[in-house]
């Protein structure tokens, strides 16, 4: 994921966009991750 928020931050100048960005694929990923340790 950071190296996907580093090619990102070169396309979206601002970090709250940054942030709006990421944050749903970010729940995305972390919620199937803990539904398959749980």
């Amino acid at each position: 994921m950071f190296f996907i928020e580093v090619l990102l931050s070169f396309l979206v100048p601002s970090t709250s966009g940054l942030a709006v960005l990421t944050m749903p694929i970010m729940h995305l990923w972390l919620t199937s991750l803990a539904l398959v340790v749980i």
